[in-house]
């Protein structure tokens, strides 16, 4: 007589809350990483602060990026500083004296843009952005010019020549002083969206940038401080939130003569020192 092997009972309520279990696991984690889920980790994870100090392109820069993710964090700041200093490598003077004496058979594919962006403000400003105008500038840091020597000054955008694969030449006199950080500033806030960050500020002397405030209803406090010189006082105060906010005064960047202070933002029409104001502020989205 054979004897009839029973079968295993199968525990189907054991695996429907195993299938249950995994199943909300899997929707959570979806839904965590996933730009269709929640936007951000930081959505349920506490945010910090991640900062950074650092001389560049002759200004002291600080940059504050907030997020719950240390390594993205690091990951940004660490690309930031680079982009920064790459951008400073390309367009420092001892380059542009080079560019100028066109002792370059090319540029770096950067300095080339950077370039280009110059003579496009050109027109967007009316002319009152030149970038071939470093004559000047340096006629102004050497002296107070007479009137005669500013007539013997002579530039023009259209000397700036173009070519492919890299090349320039002309009649040049670049200078990037004005233009260079907030060009490298607007690529390397490409790059921090590209990283999935999107909250941070940085600033130094002259621009402050700002992506989205880390929490709802609420904007990054920016102080103005008084354009006087010698004198620190708070101004106002101005609320930024995936904006940008320029500034000059007269005593940002200047010279003086006979007790006089001259503000080395020259007008390339006139060719005069931009004298007729003490501090101008800007923002923009």
């Amino acid at each position: 007589m054979l004897l009839e092997k029973k079968k295993p009972k199968i525990n189907y309520q054991y695996f429907k809350s195993l299938s249950l279990i995994l199943g909300t696991i899997i929707i959570f984690l979806t839904m965590l990483f996933s730009t269709n889920g929640f936007k951000d980790i930081n959505n349920i994870m506490p945010i910090k602060e991640y900062s950074d100090e650092f001389k560049c392109m002759d200004k002291v820069i600080k940059i504050k990026i907030y997020t719950s993710d240390p390594y993205k964090a690091k990951r940004a700041l660490k690309e930031v500083k680079t982009l920064y200093k790459g951008y400073d490598n390309i367009s420092n003077d001892e380059i542009l004296s080079l560019v100028n004496s066109n002792e370059l058979d090319t540029i770096d594919p950067k300095l080339y843009n950077m370039i280009k962006y110059g003579i496009n403000w050109y027109e967007l400003s009316n002319g009152y952005i030149n970038i071939n105008s470093a004559n000047l500038i340096n006629l102004w840091k050497s002296k107070l010019p007479t009137d005669e020597d500013l007539d013997d000054i002579k530039y023009d955008i259209n000397d700036i020549k173009l070519l492919d694969n890299n090349k320039i030449e002309g009649n040049l006199n670049i200078d990037l002083s004005h233009i260079k950080f907030g060009y490298a500033t607007k690529k390397i806030e490409d790059a921090l969206y590209l990283l999935g960050v999107k909250n941070y500020i940085i600033e130094t002397d002259g621009l402050i940038t700002t992506g989205m405030y880390y929490e709802n209803n609420g904007s990054y406090k920016v102080n103005i401080n008084s354009p006087f010189k010698k004198d620190n006082k708070l101004l106002d105060t101005i609320n930024l939130d995936n904006q940008s906010v320029a500034y000059t005064t007269l005593y940002q960047d200047y010279v003086t003569y006979d007790e006089i202070d001259y503000s080395l933002i020259i007008n390339p029409m006139t060719k005069k020192s931009s004298n007729n104001f003490i501090g101008v502020t800007v923002i923009s989205d």
